[in-house]
Order: C-alpha cells, then structure tokens, then sequence
C-alpha cells in the first residue's frame, strides 16, 4: 500500500471515527423514577401561595363581619410598623392582603359594613377604597385609551370617584398613611370626566375634609387656610407626603414611576430626576435605593418593548435592571428580557440571558429547558440539548417530561423504545396539566393495551 492510500484509510478512518462521535448519543436516557413531580418552589413562589391563602382567610372574616378580629390584626400590623419591626413597604404589603380583590362588587356591601362598624379604622376605610380602585382598573384592564368605550369611561368614573372619595376617608386616620397615598396616586389616573370650572377640585376636596374633621395633615398635602382653595393636588404631592412620612419606602415610588412614564403621557426625565434626589437625599437603605432603581430601569425596559418597539433595548435595560437590584425575586426581570430578546431575533443575547438565570440560582428549569432549545435549533448542539432537556426534565419541568416521553414512545434520539418509560414520563407532564402529554399518553395506553392483548392471544 502506498503512502498516498495509508494517508487515505487514515483520513477516512478520522472522518468515520468523527461522524460516529457525532451521532452517537453521550447521555444515558433518564429513568422516570429520578424525576421530580412537580418542580420545587422558589421562596418568592413560597411566599406567593402564602400571601394568596392569607388573602382567601381575610376575604372569609370580612364575608362574616368578623370586624373585632379584622381590627385586632390591622392594629398589630400597625403597631409593627410604628415600632419598626417591619418596612413601610411590608406594612403596605401586609395591608394590601385585606384587600378582596378577586370578589369584585360582591363584598363592597361587607366593607361599606366594616366601615359603619369602626368608623374610625383606617384599615377599614382604607380596604373599602382600595377595593374600588381595583374594580376602576379592572374595567379598563390593559387595553388603551382609544379601545376603551364612552360606557367603560362613565364606569370608571363612577368607580374612580368612589375610590378617591374613600381613599380621602382614611387619610387622616393614620399617622403615615403609605397605603392611602400610593391609592391616591393610582386613581388620579382612572379619572377620565374633565371637571366643571363649578366643580369643587380635588385638592378643595381633600383640605376641606381634613378641616371639616379638625385633623392636621402633612404641610405637602393640606396647605395653610389662606391659599385651600387655590390648590390642586397632583401625585406628586402625595408622593411627597409619603416620601416625609418614610423616606425608606419603595413602593409607592414605584406607583408614581408607572402612572407618569410615557405610556400614561408622562417622561421620563423627571422620574430620573426623583432617583437622583433619592440618591442624594442618604435617607434610603442601600438595598431599597438599589431596587427603586431595578424597578425604574425595568419599567423603561418594558415601555422599550411596548411603546417603542425595540425588544433588543428591551432586554439589555432589563439585564441592566437586575444587575442594579439582583435579589432572587427580581430574576422575572430576566425572563422577561430573555423574552424581548426571542421576539427580536436575538438568539445569542436570549442564550446569554438564561445562563444568566442559571448562573444565579440552581434550579431554574425554564431558563434550562429553553436554552437547551437554543442549542438544538439555532446551534445545532444536540449534545447540550439533550443535556438540558434532561435535566429540566429531572427538576419537573414539564414541558421537558413531555419531550423525553415522546423520545421514548418513538424510540428517537437515541433513546430506546420503552413504552413504559414513555408513559411514566409523560404521566408526569400531563399530571401538571400538559395537554400535549395527556394526548401522547393515550397513545401510550392504546399501545400497551395492544401488547397486552397480543400476549393473550399467543
């Protein structure tokens, strides 16, 4: 043999041994047995379901005019507040759980009721307004100004002025009132009717109550009697009153943020001009001023996508978002531009965001499952992606249950046919609700069936 024809064999050899490598599978096909049933929830999730019970058990007590007890918790999460065991954000989140929410119309009956019993209970009053305000926003849900109807407005308004009114009601019923004013905030921009020059204002409304009780409120809020009526108050006086009230509180800067950025007519320059003063100021923890500044950049991030139609600007502001207030409840914000950056093509920037995720917490099947998807179709690493798929699989994703129930159904991939193994899988997707498992899996049952019958027949 020449040298020509040994350099041949050994070329072909080279070329065989690679391609061999290439479709011969590196993984063993995972066992149904190994996998999780439902994937292990995060403390954010944890929390979630908690607060979600807590909201029912408060709904129940308020449907039985349970009033005494009501109370007795509202003054303990008050008194939390004041002793400063707890943040004026918890102390808003704490109270917000009373609020019914998914009951819609059906317990203002039960809440006018509350606030008859404790008239003086700023919990009471409180609820009841924040209740109206959710009925408002419910009306106009997420469609535009110019997809709501004359109908839906007049709706609003009627729901918006009884928010307002109500909402007016607490305000000098708690010494900082952070609840109330973030209310204020939000129904301002539910108001749709122009006011009549006869009309009295907003701010005429909200003094002359406050006198007509006798109660002082914050200097930003009820002015000096001599200019009361000339006086228009606007979410950024509330603001200002609650920022006197706790300086360290988020939330309801978060709440002016959304109702004054460019999708409700506003800018952002004088938003980005309130976090500046809040950096300056020193009166914010570090931990609160770094996520008021997450949820500004994520809050331009989502406007980037909705408004401006630029889903790559989108995901970078919502890395820059993360990176700014990287706490575990914030890697949604990560989702989301992982999202942005699927919609604008941007594969290496969407693949980069889920090991992002990755990197930050162990267990977070989604961000596996659809970076395992990246690398079967856009890298054409079928290596990593079964790699992901099973491992997604194995942490309960069921998306991933499905995919390797269906490997062994068909017998692809390099996964043996095991009807058994296909239908434990697959059990396992469809028992979280997967539709698609549940239509494979009765394939599945026909099959064994049919085995099972041929067995017999033999």
């Amino acid at each position: 043999m020449t040298m020509q024809q040994h350099l041949s064999v050994l070329m072909l050899c080279v070329f065989s041994c690679l391609t061999t490598a290439a479709t011969q599978p590196d993984y063993v096909p995972p066992l149904a047995s190994e996998a999780k049933a439902v994937p292990d929830m995060f403390p954010e999730e944890i929390k979630k379901a908690k607060e979600d019970a807590e909201r029912v058990r408060y709904s129940v007590m308020i449907g039985s005019h349970d009033f005494d007890n009501l109370e007795k918790e509202a003054n303990e999460i008050n008194q939390q507040y004041s002793k400063k065991k707890i943040s004026g954000d918890e102390f808003y989140n704490r109270l917000f759980l009373m609020v019914p929410l998914i009951s819609g119309k059906l317990q203002i009956p039960d809440l006018i009721e509350w606030t008859k019993a404790k008239p003086n209970s700023y919990a009471a009053w409180y609820v009841l307004g924040r209740q109206y305000l959710e009925l408002t926003m419910n009306i106009r849900g997420g469609k535009w100004a110019s997809e709501t109807s004359a109908e839906e407005f007049e709706e609003m308004d009627k729901y918006g002025n009884l928010a307002r009114d109500t909402l007016l009601q607490s305000l000098p019923l708690h010494p900082k009132p952070l609840p109330t004013y973030r209310g204020l905030i939000a129904t301002a921009n539910y108001m749709h009717t122009p006011k009549s020059s006869k009309e009295v204002s907003f701010g005429e409304k909200t003094c002359l109550f406050i006198q007509a009780i006798s109660i002082r409120l914050h200097d930003s809020i009820c002015p000096k009697p001599d200019n009361s009526n000339n006086k228009q108050y606007t979410q950024l006086d509330y603001l200002k009153a609650a920022i006197q009230a706790d300086p360290d509180v988020t939330i309801v800067y978060s709440t002016y943020f959304f109702y004054n950025s460019p999708r409700w007519g506003g800018s952002y320059e004088p938003l980005d001009e309130l976090v500046s003063q809040a950096k300056l100021s020193g009166a914010m923890s570090p931990k609160n001023l770094a996520q008021l500044e997450g949820e500004f950049l994520a809050l331009r991030a989502e406007d980037a996508s909705l408004l401006d139609q630029n889903p790559t600007g989108s995901a970078e502001l919502y890395i820059k978002a993360f990176d700014a207030s990287p706490e575990p409840e914030h890697i949604e914000w990560l989702y989301a531009g992982a999202r942005a950056a699927k919609k604008a093509h941007n594969v290496d920037l969407a693949f980069n965001i889920y090991n992002k995720i990755i990197g930050t917490r162990e267990g977070e099947h989604i961000a596996i499952f659809y970076r395992g998807i990246i690398f079967m179709e856009e890298k054409n690493d079928a290596a990593h992606y079964f790699a992901d798929q099973i491992a997604a699989a194995k942490l309960g994703d069921m998306y991933a249950q499905n995919n390797i129930g269906y490997f062994y159904l068909t017998g692809e991939k390099g996964f043996p046919l095991d009807l058994l193994q296909a239908k434990g899988w697959l059990t396992l997707s469809a028992n979280q609700g997967f539709q698609h498992s549940k239509d494979k899996l009765a394939i599945v049952e026909a099959k064994l069936a049919e085995q099972s019958a041929n067995k017999k027949a033999r």
